[in-house]
């Protein structure tokens, strides 16, 4: 596994510099496992049994290796479970968050501390920026385009934008007449 080195000096001011290894050489896995298992909870076992259920920050890939997603959890593997999940259709209607089909690749770097695992995250997201944490990036630097959602053309989700749009329209006359 790739190493996380720290180095803290401690004088008039503190220091604290992190060794971190490039976003390239990061070994990926496929996130979908290959032959969906049903484990003795009789719960569906979608994901790839190499993905870890300890701490750390991990990395989403598209199949282009575009990266989507740099996140931090307690439990990579529980948590790559809901960045898979299906999504409702106000959550594709609103793209409240990214389609779990364009998750192909998964890496990961385990550690165990939290605030550790913050700092890392966010040394990433300055460094190469994701398609989908536009919440934690820098507005000015260039990242990847995300991938077109495509879920959005379902029937279903039209029908749901269009009532949405709908009652927007009603409230606009409604309030033009007062």
């Amino acid at each position: 596994m790739n190493d996380i080195k720290y180095n803290i000096k401690i004088g008039n001011c503190l220091s604290i510099d992190i060794e971190i290894p490039a976003l390239e050489s990061l070994k990926k896995f496929t996130v979908w496992n290959k032959q969906t298992s049903i484990n003795r909870n009789k719960t569906i076992q979608r994901l790839n049994p190499s993905i870890p259920s300890e701490g750390g920050i991990y990395f989403l890939f598209y199949s282009d290796n575009r990266l989507l997603y740099i996140g931090k959890s307690a439990n990579i593997r529980q948590r790559l479970n809901g960045h898979t999940s299906t999504r409702t259709i106000q959550e594709i209607a609103e793209q409240k968050r990214g389609n779990p089909k364009h998750i192909f690749f998964a890496s990961w770097l385990l550690e165990g501390v939290e605030g550790s695992r913050e700092i890392i995250e966010t040394a990433y997201l300055q460094t190469y920026g994701t398609a989908w944490n536009l919440d934690k990036i820098d507005k000015h630097l260039n990242y990847p385009q995300a991938p077109d959602d495509e879920d959005l053309n379902l029937p279903k989700v039209q029908a749901y934008l269009k009532k949405e749009q709908q009652l927007i329209d009603d409230a606009i006359v409604e309030i033009g007449k007062n």
